[in-house]
């Protein structure tokens, strides 16, 4: 669906204006079409079928990607939080819990209580 192509259209006429289809009907009429160019070149040696059972290993080097910019590493820094792990026993300190309860509370007077 070629509607909403606009600039595609735009071309298509631009081509129709300059005479170029016409040139390609003619062309055509005369039996001279333009077929894409094929590779005629067969490399001498070993046929297609031979070299389908050669397995000789090759590297193919890629890139896989370019990675983060530096802003952005350091922008995932900031935002990062900190875990602490703890690695082998965890040690109590050995001062005895203070507690109160409801009896200890009766004599303190709000005036008294520093």
């Amino acid at each position: 669906d070629t509607e909403n192509c606009f600039r595609l259209r735009d071309l298509i006429e631009d081509l129709i204006r300059s005479g170029h289809p016409r040139k390609f009907l003619d062309d055509a009429a005369k039996g001279h079409i333009a077929l894409p160019k094929q590779e005629r070149y067969q490399p001498k040696g070993k046929s297609e079928e031979e070299n389908k059972g050669d397995k000789s290993r090759v590297a193919v080097n890629t890139i896989a990607g370019g990675g983060a910019s530096n802003s952005a590493r350091r922008c995932y820094v900031r935002r990062s939080t900190f875990e602490v792990l703890s690695i082998g026993r965890q040690t109590f300190s050995s001062i005895p819990d203070i507690s109160f309860n409801a009896e200890d509370e009766r004599d303190v007077m709000p005036h008294d209580d520093d």
